[in-house]
């Protein structure tokens, strides 16, 4: 199984450190594993006791980047088997602490086709603008209504193709 990989290209939380947060994935029933690229939406803070670690959920549909709530998973990419030697074979852990940025209007970030719903992989003619369903998964449309961000590029880099994402 293939997983999502994630570029963070130009993230207003690779300078500014406000823009981190450490987070666990919970999908509506129990916390869960998830991919790196994965966008999520903070709740509630998890625990205080050492570190702030935040609750994350699904995004509602069609929430935008200005609620200053959502976050791309971006974690570091351990692997603890040696028979696993590329990013797209890395999955966050169910109770791991996940590095996440908080997404502000003109940051930058790259995904693989993994971190769209199936069938849903924009391209830079009609279906360029990218929202958010009621998933962690992302979406593409037609239309520049309920927009989370846009596709500005699509790269081939190390073996991976990616699509280069602008938050509005």
């Amino acid at each position: 199984m293939s997983y999502a990989v994630c570029r963070t290209d130009n993230l207003q939380g690779t300078s500014d450190g406000s823009k981190l947060v450490t987070l666990r994935y919970y999908d509506g029933s129990a916390y869960a594993a998830i991919d790196n690229g994965r966008i999520v939406k903070l709740d509630t803070l998890y625990s205080t006791s050492y570190k702030d670690i935040w609750k994350a959920i699904k995004p509602t549909a069609n929430d935008v980047a200005s609620n200053g709530k959502l976050v791309l998973v971006a974690g570091v990419e351990l692997m603890y088997s040696e028979l696993k030697h590329n990013f797209d074979e890395f999955q966050n852990a169910v109770d791991a602490d996940i590095r996440g940025y908080v997404l502000q209007s003109g940051d930058v970030f790259s995904v693989t086709a993994d971190a769209f719903t199936s069938a849903a992989v924009p391209d830079l003619t009609t279906n360029k603008y990218i929202t958010l369903p009621a998933t962690s998964y992302m979406t593409r449309g037609s239309s520049d209504s309920n927009v989370f961000a846009d596709l500005i590029a699509i790269e081939a880099e190390g073996g991976y193709t990616y699509y280069v994402l602008r938050v509005r």
